[in-house]
């Protein structure tokens, strides 16, 4: 008794097509997708430092006429 598995033509198996080995370029996105959004990461998070160490630097309220201890006594 001979038994026959069907054949594998539904649309499903179409869905996972994109998923098999493409040549190398895929496993290069597995690689380059995670660097990048780290690389994006640090990038937004060195912008908003940079932007409060630059509005601290604004709002500096030291007075100029207080003594120094660089002044002569």
């Amino acid at each position: 008794m001979s038994v026959s598995l069907p054949q594998s033509t539904s649309t499903v198996a179409g869905l996972f097509l994109p998923l098999a080995h493409q040549g190398g370029w895929d496993e290069v996105l597995l690689v380059v997708a995670p660097l990048a959004l780290i690389g994006l990461l640090l990038y937004v998070a060195n912008r908003r430092v940079n932007a409060k160490l630059q509005q601290a630097g604004e709002t500096d309220t030291t007075d100029p006429t207080s003594e120094s201890e660089d002044s002569p006594a």
